[in-house]
């Protein structure tokens, strides 16, 4: 009993006595432990990077619009020929104003002078005579640049004709500022009246065949061996003719006529036309035989003029 007694007590008088031991000393810290402010940049930084490239990455991929005219080299067959800078905004009559200034050296007019010597110019030397002007959607400018485009040859020494074959929604009229009382839809029916419908302008060298009053029955005109005849004719009486059509994607309007002319020129808008649209609008020209001599990026930024520039001395 003794003894048990002397090992309790000895248990009682152990842990009863202080077991906690001084380890080390407490220091008041010169820094705090969080939060680490040189890590935390250090990592802020490379997960910005990472996240900007990975988001650039799906704007540039997953973006169908054109930007640039280096958006349009995935398509290998299609020639870019220049550029159009964006233009003031439209008039009161719903029409962009004559852009293109024979005198003026600005990059505008530079544009369009390049532009036309593009389109003039070919590796084989045979100029196409007949241009069909047309374009994807609407909205795009298709008749604006054939407006300034006419300008820029006619100062090159050129006679030029521009046909107003958009029959839906006619818009050169305004352009050139003229009376839209008779033109293409009279001729369709009485090639007669070629001769009288058939008007200078206030520029000179340029001709104009304007739509005329609309009516359906001429649209279906556009089809009919007539309207070759016409085109034949004015081609015989100038340089170039230019004619303006509907937008490929809104109307069989410009396949048709693309087959009776020399060459097609296709009008995109920056950051409007999309890329499959582009491609549906080239389809469907390919499936009628038409012959696409190039595309024109229309209200284009400032960072195309370097291209056009070394691209007006190839």
């Amino acid at each position: 009993m003794l003894l048990d007694r002397h090992d309790r007590a000895r248990i009682e008088e152990a842990v009863s006595a202080n077991s906690i031991s001084i380890v080390e000393p407490a220091i008041t810290p010169i820094l705090p432990s969080r939060p680490n402010t040189r890590l935390n940049l250090v990592i802020g930084l490379l997960v910005g990077l990472v996240g900007g490239c990975g988001l650039a990455f799906l704007l540039e991929n997953f973006d169908p619009s054109i930007h640039s005219l280096n958006d349009l080299t995935q398509f290998e067959d299609l020639q870019p020929l220049g550029w159009v800078p964006s233009v003031p905004r439209p008039t009161k009559n719903g029409f962009n104003p004559m852009i293109f200034k024979p005198n003026d050296r600005s990059h505008v007019s530079e544009s369009f002078g390049i532009l036309s010597t593009n389109i003039t110019s070919s590796a084989s030397g045979e100029m196409p005579k007949t241009i069909l002007i047309t374009s994807p959607e609407p909205s795009v400018g298709k008749s604006t640049v054939l407006s300034n485009l006419a300008l820029a040859l006619s100062k090159s020494g050129r006679e030029v004709i521009v046909v107003d074959a958009d029959l839906r929604k006619p818009s050169l009229h305004n352009a050139f500022d003229m009376a839209n009382d008779r033109g293409l839809s009279n001729v369709l029916f009485d090639p007669r009246l070629l001769d009288e419908s058939l008007r200078w302008t206030r520029f000179k060298s340029v001709k104009a065949l304007f739509s005329g009053m609309l009516r359906d029955s001429a649209i279906e005109k556009l089809a009919t061996p007539t309207m070759k005849e016409i085109i034949d004719s004015l081609a015989n009486q100038c340089d170039i003719v230019l004619i303006d059509s509907p937008p490929v994607l809104v109307a069989a309007d410009a396949t048709v006529l693309s087959q009776i002319v020399d060459g097609v020129l296709i009008v995109c808008a920056r950051e409007e036309t999309s890329v499959s649209r582009l491609g549906t609008t080239l389809d469907r020209l390919d499936l009628v035989g038409a012959r696409v001599i190039g595309v024109v990026l229309n209200k284009a930024q400032e960072e195309e003029r370097e291209y056009d520039y070394y691209g007006h001395y190839k």
